[in-house]
């Protein structure tokens, strides 16, 4: 006597599959800008409006002057993870950071050293660096606003660095930060909640010409893997 046959249907799982590598590139540069990633080792992913980058477990993720011959040849370095985007005329750009450090600190010759961070980079066509950051350092938070000045692509071994540091709560994870350019002049805000603003450092004649390049950079100095989280990003008109 033959039996029945019963199949049984097993529901397939629905599994959203990723988004497919030049759709994610293509996403994030019409939001934000060129992806660039010096040391080709982190991560950029798109969470609703927000881009998040996350640094790998290495240090050295960030940028400034090395010194390799102990004679002041000071070298131009940049290992952070980026968007980059061209502006010209007057613009007002806002950017919400947030940077969460790992729980277990990190010690270095008997003294903790770890930092992670985020924020604007603005470069002149003659070289001039400005930036202003939300950095978390091991037991504290800083705003930090900077600039750098020297020859197109080198910065200059005769550079000057003027750097402007604003203590923040502690236990601040998420800076709002804001650079305004009207006409040659730049400033920099920051805010703890994005309605109000405090002016950290201004420049008159920050930028003389029509064309600067920005960028919304993450940086850390760790060997600890981090994700830095730049959302709630704007760039319009300033209003009068």
């Amino acid at each position: 006597m033959l039996r029945p046959l019963v199949l049984f249907l097993v529901p397939l799982m629905a599994v959203a599959a990723p988004v497919p590598k030049n759709e994610l590139k293509a996403k994030i540069e019409s939001k934000f800008g060129k992806m660039v990633d010096p040391k080709a080792d982190s991560t950029f992913e798109l969470d609703n409006d927000a881009l998040k980058i996350t640094l790998t477990a290495k240090e050295d993720r960030r940028f400034g002057y090395t010194t390799s011959d102990g004679q002041g040849d000071a070298k131009r370095f940049d290992h952070t993870p980026r968007v980059e985007f061209a502006r010209t005329g007057d613009f007002d750009l806002r950017v919400r950071v947030n940077a969460s450090l790992a729980t277990d600190a990190e010690t270095v010759e008997g003294k903790k050293a770890m930092h992670i961070g985020g924020g604007v980079k603005l470069v002149t066509s003659d070289g001039s660096l400005y930036w202003c950051g939300m950095v978390r350092i091991v037991s504290r938070a800083e705003v930090r606003t900077g600039f750098r000045s020297g020859s197109p692509g080198t910065w200059s071994n005769d550079f000057r660095d003027a750097i402007a540091h604003k203590k923040l709560d502690p236990d601040l994870t998420t800076a709002w930060l804001r650079v305004v350019r009207k006409g040659e002049s730049l400033t920099c805000a920051a805010s703890k909640d994005g309605d109000e603003w405090v002016t950290l450092e201004e420049y008159p004649r920050g930028a003389s010409d029509g064309r600067v390049d920005l960028a919304l950079y993450a940086e850390h100095c760790s060997s600890k893997a981090h994700t830095v989280t730049l959302d709630q990003f704007s760039i319009e008109k300033p209003k009068k």
